[in-house]
Parts: C-alpha cells; structure tokens; sequence
C-alpha cells in the first residue's frame, strides 16, 4: 500500500544501483614452496600474475559480492605434495575453498583448487593477491 501511495503522488523514489568493484587482476604466490631434486620449484614458480583481456581482465560486479577464482596448480615435482592454506588480502575476504584443504597435489599431475571470494564493500579498482601454502 505505501507503494501505491508513492506512485499516486508522484514521489516514487528507486534505489540507487550498488557501487561497483572492478577486479584489475589476481596474483597467485606459492608459499614454502620446495624444490624438485633438479632445483626448480615444486609448482614450477613462486608467483603467479593474471592480467589483461587474454586472462578475463578487468572484471566488474556489485561491492561485496561473491565471486568464485580457480586457480590450476601444476605439480612438476615426481613426489605428492599439499596445499595447507589459501588466503587472500584484505580488503577481500576467502569464504570457501574447493577441495577443502589441506589437498593433495599429485606428483606431475595439475588439479584446480576454486576460490569463492567476496569482494571489496567499497567501490574501485583492485589486484586480488592470493598466497597458498604448500607443504611436502
């Protein structure tokens, strides 16, 4: 009824649209992060940087959405290996990770681990910075 109100005199007032976050890009860092018998690190880099249209960005949504992030992690090494931990800076915040961790990372085998992420609250435009850990 206080709707039909409003309409009858005029003073309909609509929400103002979410502010919007833009999602510039995600760097993904290894962290104790090993080395195979040969010297080169178990995951085949300390740091990963995904950027420009080839990778999907910039992005954009509504502050403080979820969004989900999958990273494909690539075990070079000839033995098993873990993820123990993922996190992410603020002022982003993890809500779930896909397998649960701690996980398995099958020697010379790849396995994507998805990230549901929620955006910033505020607008403007921000790098997502994601560090996982790793163990042997």
């Amino acid at each position: 009824m206080a709707a039909l109100a409003l309409l009858e005199t005029g003073l309909l007032v609509l929400a103002a649209p979410p502010p919007q976050v833009t999602l510039a890009g995600a760097a993904v860092t290894y962290l104790d992060e090993g080395t195979t018998a040969l010297g080169t690190p178990w995951f085949g880099g300390y740091e990963e940087n995904y950027s420009g249209s080839a990778d999907g960005y910039p992005t954009t949504m509504a502050a403080g959405s979820a969004f989900n992030l999958t990273v494909v992690i690539v075990n070079i090494d000839s033995h098993d290996h873990t993820i123990l931990l993922a996190t992410v800076a603020a002022p982003f915040h993890l809500v779930t990770v896909s397998p649960a961790l701690p996980s398995v990372m099958d020697a010379e085998d790849d396995a994507a681990l998805t990230l549901r992420v929620a955006a910033p609250g505020s607008a403007g435009s921000y790098v997502l910075e994601i560090a996982l850990t790793a163990g042997s």
